[in-house]
């Protein structure tokens, strides 16, 4: 079972370290080696997409293949799954470069599967819309983004969970 969700930045991502429990989606960029930190942890997912918007591709010239993928989102919502089936408890965190839009997104996307506790949902109205459309399409449902506050600290120091 899924229990908490989190997102975090890959500065902060370092300090966490591996444990049984703890379950771990690496946002990087295409191309990108993973943190030292990804590889001693059991139950890991490492996706590679650029944090852009559809209508970056024509303003900036970014090719459509540096974008979140569908078969990437997939990979995403399979592995949420899987450790929500299982009948073990496990937290996830999701970490990106700078922690407030790629994995923002996937942690809205994993909150809105299973409910689990998601201490940061506040923090994620910077969610990349791209992934939740490409998550909206996949599963079926809405996602709730909040509102865009302006009053709170931008990138988490540390995981929450």
């Amino acid at each position: 079972m899924l229990s908490a969700v989190d997102f975090v930045s890959l500065q902060a991502f370092m300090d966490v370290l591996p444990e049984d429990r703890l379950a771990v989606i690496s946002i990087g960029d295409p191309a990108q080696l993973p943190p030292s930190q990804f590889y001693g942890h059991a139950h890991a997912l490492r996706l590679e997409f650029l944090d852009n918007e559809l209508e970056d591709l024509a303003i900036h010239g970014i090719p459509a293949e540096a974008l979140c993928s569908l078969e990437q989102v997939e990979s995403a919502v399979h592995f949420i799954r899987e450790l929500h089936a299982s009948p073990q408890s496990y937290r996830l965190v999701v970490h990106c470069r700078m922690g407030a839009s790629r994995s923002a997104a996937i942690a809205l996307v994993a909150h809105s599967m299973t409910q689990c506790h998601f201490p940061r949902w506040a923090e994620a109205n910077y969610a990349n819309k791209h992934v939740l459309l490409l998550a909206q399409d996949i599963l079926g449902i809405q996602i709730a983004v909040p509102p865009f506050p302006y009053d709170y600290d931008y990138l988490p120091s540390a995981l929450a969970i």
